[in-house]
């Protein structure tokens, strides 16, 4: 939330540094990223990963998607892939998100699927 309304405050002009903003959100993905192959190295080193399901998610949809403040625009966080809505709305924008799964013997590396398969 800390990120997302500091980007608001720079997107609104009120004196909010942009750049500092985008520099947190990228050392956060970063970070992120860091996080989950650290946990991928556990599971190898535990001798679990066969045996293992990881899920990956994220929260309700893109913050600042290209319908909202434009492809261009240094507030572009993400896209919703043309679908109407973002981070805090009803509409499919803003409840879609992706969904990683690694689940060895069950699920294929590299398949992606395009529709939800509840």
């Amino acid at each position: 939330p800390f990120l997302h309304a500091r980007l608001a405050l720079a997107a609104r002009g009120l004196g909010v540094d942009t750049r500092q903003a985008v520099e947190i959100y990228a050392r956060v993905l970063e970070g992120l990223d860091a996080d989950v192959g650290a946990l991928l190295a556990a599971l190898d080193r535990l001798r679990i990963a066969d045996s293992a399901i990881v899920a990956f998610t994220s929260d309700h949809g893109a913050a600042y998607p290209d319908e909202i403040v434009g492809r261009s625009s240094p507030f572009n966080m993400g896209s919703t892939g043309g679908l109407r809505g973002g981070k805090g709305s009803v509409y499919e924008g803003g409840s879609r998100v992706p969904f990683l799964l690694r689940w060895p013997g069950h699920v294929p590396a590299g398949r992606a699927a395009t529709a939800s398969e509840v």
